[in-house]
């Protein structure tokens, strides 16, 4: 039985969205629990009480507490949860969203992949080889195991430490140093 919770302080939002749960789990011939809460802090006590879910779906805006901070203490209790955040507001939905050019570079971080950004950092929890495949770009490539670069965002290239736009330094493996030459060399060959 998948338990799912639906979080947000408009109840004619849960009339509408408890239908179309039922409906697609009725159709898939389903078992399933639906927990309906009006705020954060009734999802939170259900946590400390060990009543968690398997899904949740967040508003991302509500009184008190906003969808993604009670994202991060679902996290702490349900590391495992699916979580979807639910928006009318396009702009909310926008700051989710990581355009390729904004990422300086990422690093595995137990089971997660770090995306490094100019303003923020952004966990996601795949690992880094997955994350990189999908970003399927010529812009990406690895300096070690646990590293990946945007080669747009390197400044420069020292012995084997690599100056990245926001001031980090990486270090670039033994093995990896051909082909990161190599990959700087072909970037900025036909750029300039």
């Amino acid at each position: 039985m998948i338990r799912i919770a639906l979080v947000d302080d408009d109840t004619n939002f849960h009339i509408i969205c408890s239908r179309y749960v039922r409906e697609f789990f009725h159709a898939n011939n389903r078992m399933h629990e639906l927990r309906l809460y009006s705020s954060p802090e009734m999802v939170i006590y259900d946590l400390k009480e060990g009543r968690d879910s398997d899904v949740y779906f967040l508003d991302v805006e509500m009184p008190g507490m906003n969808g993604f901070e009670l994202a991060e203490k679902i996290r702490e209790h349900s590391p495992e949860a699916c979580l979807i955040f639910l928006t009318s507001h396009t702009e909310l939905a926008m700051e989710g969203r990581v355009e390729y050019d904004e990422i300086i570079y990422l690093y595995r971080e137990k089971k997660y992949a770090v995306l490094v950004l100019q303003d923020r950092q952004v966990h996601v929890r795949k690992p880094l080889r997955v994350v990189f495949e999908e970003l399927d770009s010529e812009n990406f490539m690895f300096i070690e195991r646990g590293f990946v670069v945007n080669i747009e965002h390197i400044l420069r290239l020292a012995d084997r430490d690599l100056t990245m736009r926001n001031g980090d330094v990486l270090p670039v493996g033994r093995t990896y140093l051909k082909t990161v030459k190599r990959m700087l060399l072909h970037f900025w060959k036909d750029r300039i």
